[in-house]
This record gives structure tokens, C-alpha cells and sequence, in this order.
């Protein structure tokens, strides 16, 4: 499994530059619904989250049961203020640390993958735990992604 999971981890970043390359800034920024995240957050989400995590299986692979801290991922989109920057520029950055960590991650040695940490809200995860839980919510952002751009399409034919 640890060898899909960097395999989606790796590819992910290109799913999203095919579902955005056609969309115009005021479309990438548009709010789908009250509460929800535009495209462009959906896109700073995936930064946030992949160094976040990244970080964690670091630590895991290096240290003795880090202690894992939670992150309000709400809190830090609107935090780093992402609804208002260039998608493009988000998109190569999440490409950059999506293949270093695939890199990282492809570069363990077998028994690193057993090795535990204690995620703040989880509980204790191993390695290959996290790794997996991290790539299997990839695909679930790309759908959320499909989902924010059928709803800014559909309002802006609306409209016109």
C-alpha cells in the first residue's frame, strides 16, 4: 500500500493543474457555497496539509513516538489568506513539496514504516498509518475540487 500512497501523493498535484488550467482567477476565487472553501483555498489547504504531514512522517522516521500536533486547517486557510493569491503560483509550490515528499518517503528504509508517533487527536499511528491516511483524503480534495468548479460553472453560466 505505502507504494500507492507515494504514488498518489506524487501524482495529485497534476490532477488539480488539469481541473484549474482553464479557470479564470475570479472563478478560482469564487465561494461555491456560505462556509465553503473556493478553489484556490481547496488549493492552500493541500500546502498546509502536505507540510504538515510531511513534517509528522519526518519526525516519525527520525524520532521516538513524537507527539503529533493537530493544526486548525479552517484557521490557517484563512489565516494565510489564500482566497486572494495567484492559483498558479500555489499549484507549483504543492508540486514542489508533493515530489519531496514523495522523494523523501521512497528514500525510507523498510522498518521506518513501523515506527509510531502519537497524533494529538488519532492516537498512536504508525509511519505507513499516516501515510496512508494522508494520500486516501488526496483524492477526496480532488473530488471536493470537481464538485467547487461544477458549482462556480454552473453560477457563472447562471448568470451570463
Amino acid at each position: 500500500m505505502e507504494a500507492l500512497a507515494v504514488r498518489i501523493i506524487d501524482g495529485t498535484p497534476a490532477a488539480l493543474h488539469r481541473l484549474t488550467d482553464d479557470l479564470t482567477a475570479e472563478q478560482y476565487r469564487a465561494l461555491p457555497a456560505a462556509g465553503e472553501w473556493s478553489i484556490v483555498e481547496v488549493a492552500g489547504h493541500l500546502i498546509d496539509k502536505t507540510e504538515v504531514w510531511g513534517e509528522r512522517f519526518r519526525r516519525i522516521a527520525r524520532e521516538d513516538r513524537p507527539v503529533l500536533e493537530a493544526f486548525d486547517q479552517d484557521a490557517w486557510v484563512s489565516e494565510r489568506g489564500y482566497r486572494s493569491a495567484a492559483l498558479p503560483d500555489l499549484l507549483a509550490r504543492l508540486q514542489s513539496l508533493c515530489a519531496t515528499l514523495a522523494a523523501d518517503l521512497r528514500a525510507l528504509p523498510e522498518a521506518a514504516w513501523e515506527r509510531q508517533g502519537t497524533h494529538t487527536e488519532r492516537g498512536v499511528i504508525t509511519l505507513s498509518e499516516g501515510v496512508r491516511l494522508y494520500a486516501i483524503s488526496l483524492p477526496e480534495h480532488v473530488e471536493q475540487l470537481v464538485r467547487t468548479r461544477d458549482t462556480v460553472l454552473s453560477q457563472v453560466a447562471l448568470a451570463e
